[in-house]
């Protein structure tokens, strides 16, 4: 699959998930046995582990917000780099809302294989 596609894929899922909160169409990305060694036992595992935690950062974040400021694109991968902002609005991972804001950068790394979504 070309560069220029994954992009695509990495652009779809993120605003599926992230924008639309389309959990389940974004799942499509993801491979079953994904993994996320940091994630907290609290979301599960997996795939949907990851969906666990992006439906609780939303709940808890509901005006959350990535701003894409970097994409490389090389073969199968993808690396971007983006600035997430949000006010705490609601419980997340059992503490109450606070009203306070944040903001956070972040460097994620996708692999895409055989995408059909």
């Amino acid at each position: 699959m070309s560069a220029q596609k994954n992009e695509a894929n990495r652009t779809d899922v993120g605003r599926r998930s992230l924008e639309q909160r389309q959990y389940r169409r974004a799942e499509a990305y993801l491979f079953t046995t994904y993994a996320w060694a940091e994630l907290s036992p609290v979301f599960g595992t997996g795939s949907e582990g990851l969906l666990n935690f992006v439906r609780g950062f939303r709940a808890g974040f509901p005006d959350l917000h990535f701003a894409i400021e970097d994409v490389v694109t090389n073969d199968d991968k993808v690396v971007w780099r983006c600035i997430g902002t949000g006010t705490h609005r609601g419980e997340f991972m059992g503490m109450p809302a606070t009203g306070k804001s944040f903001q956070g950068s972040g460097h994620h790394i996708s692999r895409f294989e055989n995408v059909v979504a």
